[in-house]
């Protein structure tokens, strides 16, 4: 390894896992755990409000358990980043990050948000140049229409309920999870 790759990397205020609500930090248990869009993240954040003594944690409904200010959960982005970088790279601390096999991801987004809900039809959709908008419209409740748009308009399409999970947390912390 260079010496440049050796060096312990810092928590920058522009990393993927310190601006975005999925880097939980359990301060108690010296726990950071990292929650992607489709892999149970809504139950995970409802046991992390249950730790933190939440009320609400059986009361809010799905959509809240995503809002801050409901769930109340501390996040690496409410710390400075000096105080971040130590957590991250202390062993002292576990840090967490569970996956889902990809595909079933993929057909759970499809379900729930193509199938259950209109967030498709709004978010890609409704974004498709004109002459390919009705096509989508048409056939948003049919899984391989699904796909073939989000596959073949990523720009208009993206969503993070289906961009890779591993994209979801900077490179440079990968060497730092635990489990």
């Amino acid at each position: 390894a260079t010496e440049k790759e050796k060096e312990t990397p810092v928590v920058l205020k522009d990393d993927f896992i310190y601006g975005v609500r999925t880097s939980f930090v359990i301060p108690e248990y010296k726990l950071i755990f990292f929650t992607f869009p489709k892999v149970a993240c809504s139950e995970w954040k409802r046991m992390f409000m249950r730790i933190y003594g939440n009320p609400n944690w059986c009361k809010a409904s799905f959509s809240q358990v995503h809002h801050r200010g409901v769930n109340k959960i501390r996040i690496l982005g409410d710390y400075d980043t000096e105080v971040a970088t130590a957590m991250m790279t202390s062993p002292a601390w576990t840090k967490v990050a569970f996956f889902r096999e990809p595909k079933e991801r993929v057909l759970s987004s499809f379900l729930d948000k193509a199938v259950n809900t209109n967030f498709y039809m709004k978010h890609c959709c409704k974004k498709l140049p004109e002459d390919k908008r009705k096509n989508c419209e048409d056939h948003s409740k049919e899984f391989g229409s699904f796909l073939h748009h989000v596959t073949k308009y990523p720009k208009e399409c993206t969503n993070r309920h289906r961009i890779p999970q591993v994209s979801m947390m900077d490179a440079k912390w990968w060497p730092y999870i635990d489990f």
